[in-house]
C-alpha cells in the first residue's frame, strides 16, 4: 500500500488508454463520517485532485465511481504521514463496459 498522502491527484483511463470524465472520487474514511466537501469530479482529460482533511484515520479508502457503480478502489495508509510529503499522484486503470449500440440490426 502506498504511504498516506494529506492530497491525491491523478488520472483516471479506461482499460484503452482513455480519460474517464465525469467519475467521482471520494475519500472514504473507517469511521464513516463523510461530508460532502470528500466527493470530487474527474475532468474531460481524466484528472481529478482530492484533499484529505481528517489526518486522525488510521487509513483511507479512494472509492472511484464511474456511472453508478464502483470501479475501484484504493487504500491509503496513515494519512498525511507517508514519505512523499503528503502528496499522492498517479495514472489509475478503471476498466469501464462499452455501452451497447442502440441501432438495431436488421436481418436480411
Amino acid at each position: 500500500m502506498p504511504p498516506g498522502p494529506s492530497s491525491i491527484s491523478g488520472t483516471l483511463v479506461d482499460q484503452y488508454g482513455n480519460p474517464i470524465q465525469g467519475a467521482n472520487v471520494t475519500v472514504k474514511y473507517p469511521d464513516g463520517k463523510q461530508r460532502p466537501v470528500d466527493t470530487f469530479t474527474s475532468n474531460e482529460w481524466g484528472i481529478f485532485s482530492v484533499s484529505v482533511f481528517r489526518y486522525d484515520q488510521p487509513y483511507i479508502d479512494l472509492e472511484i465511481k464511474v456511472g453508478k457503480k464502483v470501479s475501484k478502489t484504493i487504500r491509503y495508509m496513515n494519512p498525511g504521514r507517508g514519505k512523499n510529503l503528503g502528496h499522492y499522484t498517479q495514472k489509475i486503470v478503471c476498466p469501464v463496459k462499452k455501452k451497447k449500440s442502440k441501432e438495431k440490426r436488421h436481418k436480411k
